[in-house]
C-alpha cells in the first residue's frame, strides 16, 4: 500500500456518479460495505485504511466512498476522520452533555 492516499481523495462527486455508472450495481453495494464498515468502527481509535481495504486496486474507491460518507454522515456529534495522509481513520462521537466551548470556537474563526 501506499505512504500516502491523499491522491486519492474525492474531489468532486462526479467521480463517484463515473463508478457508478461505470460499475453499476456492484458499485452500489461495495459503497453500502464501506458505510458498514465506517459505521462500526471503534470510536476514538485511528483504524488504518489498508487493513479495511480487501484488494488495493480498490483503494481508490474506497476512500472516494469515505469521503463521500464523511460529507452525507459527519456533524457536530458524530463524524469520521483520516490523518493527514489518508492512511488512517477514526471514527468520533462527542458527548452530548459536554458543554461546547464557544469562545475557543470563537477564537478559532474569529467574532462576527
Amino acid at each position: 500500500m501506499n505512504s500516502d492516499n491523499r491522491i486519492y481523495r474525492l474531489t468532486d462527486k462526479s467521480e463517484i456518479e463515473a463508478l457508478a455508472e461505470r460499475y453499476g450495481s456492484k458499485f452500489a453495494s461495495f459503497r453500502q460495505e464501506v458505510g458498514a464498515m465506517l459505521s462500526a468502527l471503534p470510536v476514538g481509535v485511528f483504524v488504518n485504511v489498508s487493513s479495511m481495504v480487501k484488494k488495493e486496486k480498490l483503494l481508490s474507491a474506497f476512500i472516494k466512498c469515505t469521503c463521500l460518507f464523511m460529507l452525507e454522515k459527519n456533524n457536530l456529534s458524530e463524524y469520521w476522520e483520516f490523518d493527514d495522509h489518508y492512511l488512517h481513520i477514526r471514527h468520533i462521537k462527542e458527548d452530548p452533555e459536554k458543554e461546547i466551548n464557544y469562545s475557543a470556537i470563537q477564537r478559532w474563526y474569529g467574532k462576527k
